[in-house]
């Protein structure tokens, strides 16, 4: 019995010491990232709130086609701007940051350090503190193909996509999305 007893708080003793010994873990700072994603959520939120409709032209091997949509799935219109995440714990060291401030305008041009990231630069337009212009550039380099995504953003549902693709062996393809939300003529 006195073996049991003994051996219960030796088991308790040792639990205890492993839950509170152990490396401290420190957490990544992202406070200097921009967190996109929840900014384009927020969009999101705002534009299906209100309703919002979209025109969007398409510009492909010379030829332009418009569509005018009234019930807009703006989650699924955004997805290319949802996807980039820079606040990721993956992204902190791979990317530096430099800023520019002109009274009430801040500039964040966040560049990748070497060619592997897929993202190589985000550049974000702030005005008092809200986002103005988003552009970012997706390139993708390899012995099967090299392509580069430019995507640009204009805040309330406008937006614009550049896409070019080389590949080695076949057509190259290239084409601009422009989506226009309400009113706004981007140009």
């Amino acid at each position: 019995m006195k073996y049991l007893i003994c051996l219960s708080f030796a088991f308790a003793f040792f639990s205890l010491l492993i839950s509170c010994g152990g490396p401290e873990k420190k957490a990544v700072n992202n406070s200097r990232f921009f967190n996109l994603n929840s900014y384009f959520k927020d969009q999101v939120a705002i534009l299906e709130k209100a309703n919002t409709p979209l025109t969007k032209t398409i510009v492909h091997n010379g030829k332009t086609e418009t569509i005018n949509e009234q019930n807009v799935n703006w989650k699924n219109e955004l997805k290319p701007f949802l996807e980039i995440d820079i606040t990721l714990p993956a992204h902190i060291l791979s990317y530096s940051i430099d800023s520019l401030v002109e009274g009430n305008s801040t500039t964040l041009h966040y560049s990748a350090k070497d060619s592997t990231p897929l993202l190589r630069d985000i550049v974000i337009k702030l005005n008092n503190g809200q986002p103005d212009t988003i552009y970012i550039r997706k390139v993708i380099s390899n012995s099967y193909v090299s392509s580069m995504e430019t995507m640009s953003y204009f805040g309330n549902g406008n937006y614009e996509l550049k896409v070019k693709n080389d590949p080695p062996i076949g057509k190259n393809i290239a084409f601009e999305l422009k989506g226009v939300a309400g009113n706004t003529i981007i140009n």
